[in-house]
C-alpha cells in the first residue's frame, strides 16, 4: 500500500499520509517514548540510590543500545 493516499474534491487534489503509515508512524513513536520514559525512571532511581549509598544496576542498561 502506498504511504500517501489522493483524494479529489472539486478539481483540488489532496494528499495524504494512508492510514498504514500513520499506524506505523504512531507505533515508532509510542516505542520512543516508552524508552525514554524508562530511561528517566532508571536515571532516578540510580541518583537516589547514589544517595543512599547503594549500588543497583539494570540489565536494561545492557540492552537499550541493541533497542535503538
Amino acid at each position: 500500500m502506498s504511504d500517501l493516499v489522493g483524494k479529489e474534491e472539486n478539481g483540488v487534489l489532496k494528499l495524504q499520509k494512508s492510514l498504514s503509515q500513520i499506524t506505523e508512524e504512531n507505533s515508532d513513536l509510542a516505542k520512543e517514548l516508552d524508552y525514554i520514559t524508562k530511561e528517566e525512571i532508571i536515571l532516578a532511581i540510580k541518583k537516589i540510590s547514589e544517595e543512599l549509598g547503594l549500588e543497583i544496576s539494570f540489565t536494561y542498561d545492557n540492552l537499550k543500545n541493541d533497542i535503538k
